[in-house]
């Protein structure tokens, strides 16, 4: 099933990994050649190579026979996908352009493309030792396994916290006027936007100020109970609804509030590949950075998201990151 919601006045799509997809490499040059007519069949076994894209006019109309399966350029690229039904491209250029990289990401992200990086390319941009971002994710198996994985945890949990519900609500609602519930955007896989459910903490008459940057202990905006379920986390668990509905998973990076979706986007190179899973109740970069909102510690929160988004389908890493989250969460420490 495809969903579609708005962000930035771009409507994206949620989709469902097929068993088979169609798939086409962006970049009509060595790279881009010897994927799409050598090693592709190889890389991605499970998908259909529908043909190449290119990148500039110059590229197109190169005389070489193989440039047959050059299906037009990357100013076509809406009529391109829709037509060969193409839900993934491999971005290859002979040059490592950030400008153009980011302008092709944009382009994916619009139109509700799949996107991976070639082998070629390497993260220069945070600096540090080069990091090597070739993902090699979406196989229906894969997704469905993480997907059965999310929903018996989830339903597992939500089970265990019926009577801490019970409990909390009572307290909410004895303590305040107001539903036991409040609702705020988030910003999902494929930057769908979606909304994420947490018991409420604050008054009922503040609830238009749930878009503030950071509501604190010390702005008045915050129930008794609500001090705690914050401070506690337990305010995040109706989440495990949000889980259990498909819009996040049990691991994966911070969902982000639309405006700060926005701010990032503008201020962080490359910040739009973490959406290419969904969002977590918690991260890598949670349990190892924390809760810091400041440019520079997004771009090394990113280093981690990058990592994740490459192994998120390790068992270890999964664990490591449970296990600690478990660790910190009992020492009061708030990941986000």
């Amino acid at each position: 099933m495809l969903q579609t919601r708005t962000i930035n006045n771009s409507e994206v799509l949620d989709t469902v990994p097929s068993k088979e997809m169609n798939l086409a490499i962006v970049g009509v040059n060595p790279i881009g050649q010897v994927l799409f007519h050598h090693t592709g069949k190889f890389i991605w076994p499970d998908h259909n190579l529908v043909g190449l894209i290119a990148i500039t006019e110059e590229e197109k109309g190169n005389p070489e026979p193989e440039n047959s399966s050059v299906l037009g350029t990357i100013s076509e690229f809406n009529r391109i996908v829709h037509q060969h039904g193409i839900s993934r491209v491999v971005l290859a250029v002979d040059s490592f352009d950030v400008h153009a990289l980011h302008q092709l990401i944009q382009l994916c992200l619009r139109e509700g493309i799949e996107y991976e990086l070639a082998p070629a390319f390497y993260d220069i941009t945070f600096g540090g030792a080069l990091k090597y971002l070739f993902s090699r994710s979406g196989s229906f198996f894969e997704w469905s396994v993480v997907r059965g994985m999310d929903i018996f945890a989830s339903s597992l949990l939500l089970f265990a916290f019926v009577p801490l519900w019970i409990f909390i609500a009572l307290f909410i609602k004895l303590t305040s006027r107001g539903a036991v519930l409040q609702s705020q955007q988030r910003v999902g896989r494929n930057g769908r936007i979606f909304q994420a459910f947490k018991f409420r903490t604050i008054y009922a008459s503040y609830e238009k100020y749930t878009s503030v940057p950071y509501v604190t202990y010390t702005n008045g905006l915050l129930t008794p109970i609500g001090k705690i379920l914050k401070k506690t986390r337990l305010e995040d668990i109706p989440l495990l609804l949000n889980v259990l509905s498909g819009d996040m998973s049990i691991i994966g990076p911070e969902a982000e509030k639309p405006y700060y979706h926005v701010k990032y986007l503008k201020g962080v190179p490359f910040y739009e590949n973490r959406l290419k899973i969904k969002p977590g109740l918690i991260g890598y970069s949670q349990v190892e950075i924390g809760e810091r909102g400041t440019i520079e510690d997004i771009r090394e929160k990113l280093r981690y998201d990058f990592y994740y988004v490459d192994h998120h389908d390790s068992f270890l890493l999964n664990t490591k990151i449970i296990l600690k989250a478990f660790w910190q969460f009992s020492k009061g420490r708030k990941l986000s």
